[in-house]
């Protein structure tokens, strides 16, 4: 019992950690982004909001099913497939952005 009560303080640690550098990362491109790399203007918001909303689906896969293994799974489903939803719309806004810029 011992042992998995470490490997799940170890999954949620790691899970913490790895989220929240995917969401201040993201936000940090987004919001930097542009004057950074003047010519991805609108590829560096997309990317940074992609990379938030990355973060924010690996904390609830991870993170929130570790916690709260007990909660309603369509609750989870619902929001596990609105955060990928928005992964991969923003990861083809993101290439169609660079496309656009001539990137």
């Amino acid at each position: 019992m011992v042992l998995h009560r470490a490997t799940v303080a170890a999954l949620v640690a790691l899970g913490t950690l790895w989220a929240a550098v995917l969401v201040v990362g993201g936000a940090m491109v987004s919001t930097l982004g542009g004057s950074r790399w003047p010519g991805l203007g609108s590829a560096s918001v997309l990317a940074g909001l992609t990379a938030v909303a990355a973060g924010e689906f690996v904390f609830l896969a991870v993170v929130g099913n570790r916690l709260f293994p007990a909660s309603r799974r369509t609750l989870l489903g619902v929001g596990e497939l609105m955060l990928g939803g928005a992964l991969v719309l923003g990861a083809i806004g993101t290439v169609a952005a660079l496309l656009a810029a001539g990137a």
